[in-house]
């Protein structure tokens, strides 16, 4: 895994929270969304949701507020919380809108589903006032 090796946001999106938990580590949760609809492999629309990627066992956070871009740098991988050796723990959660409790409260999703999915910008996103 090499030592500390950059982690970079997989997709735009905005800063949600970052800090420290006994299990996670240190960690950072990004909010992509309602910024982008989800086309599956099959042309299948999916609009409407918040996507949340969760990055835990950090040794170093760059980045705890504001927007980032995708392929931005965001933190140092590592070996912080419950784990026994250095790895990234990636999640990725999604919740309808107004469904949002928390982000332990929010269902998670095998995010091997997105690696053959476009997401395509809905216009939601306006980046200079940070509006959605």
């Amino acid at each position: 895994f090499g030592s500390n090796p950059p982690l970079y946001a997989c997709l735009d999106g905005k800063i949600f929270t970052s800090g420290l938990q006994e299990g996670r580590g240190k960690f950072l949760i990004i909010s992509h969304g309602p910024y982008y609809d989800l086309i599956d492999r099959l042309g299948n629309r999916v609009s409407g949701y918040t996507m949340f990627t969760v990055y835990a066992h950090l040794n170093t956070i760059t980045r705890t507020r504001g927007f980032v871009k995708r392929g931005e740098q965001i933190a140092l991988a590592n070996n912080t919380g419950r784990s026994t050796g250095p790895h990234l723990h990636f999640e990725v959660g999604v919740a309808q809108p107004g469904q949002f409790k928390s982000i332990n409260k929010t269902p998670r999703t095998d995010p091997v589903v997105f690696f053959n999915s476009i997401f395509h910008p809905n216009g939601k996103w306006n980046k200079k006032k940070g509006k959605t």
